[in-house]
């Protein structure tokens, strides 16, 4: 089954902001994608009460994947260097808490969504 996770990371200061816009373009979707993840997309909030706040999303072919794939990441030694280049060039936190929500599709949509994961 496939499974969308959606990350939140509430912006310290909307300065911060572009610091996590270059962090993914420049290097992290690199990282994702050469340890076997499917970046689906990359958002701000515009309106509503968590803004600052900065979102992706990643799509998983089952939880097995989601934890080889994590596992991966955090083994690559690029990520230490990403986090600690990322914390230097914006001289602070770039965002004060953070949330994970793993999404199951609905049972009445489950076949729609899988295609679009194999057509993606």
């Amino acid at each position: 089954m496939v499974y969308h996770e959606l990350r939140t990371y509430r912006v310290t200061s909307p300065n911060m902001m572009e610091h996590l816009h270059r962090r993914m373009r420049e290097r992290m979707s690199g990282l994702l994608r050469d340890n076997g993840m499917r970046l689906i997309g990359v958002w701000e909030v515009a309106v509503g009460k968590q803004m600052p706040a900065y979102m992706y999303m990643l799509e998983w072919d089952d939880l097995a994947h989601r934890e080889r794939g994590w596992a991966a990441f955090y083994a690559d030694p690029r990520v230490e260097e990403m986090n600690a280049a990322t914390y230097r060039d914006a001289g602070g936190n770039l965002f004060h808490d953070y949330d994970v929500t793993l999404l199951e599709p609905a049972d009445y949509v489950r076949d729609t969504v899988q295609e679009a994961a194999r057509d993606a």
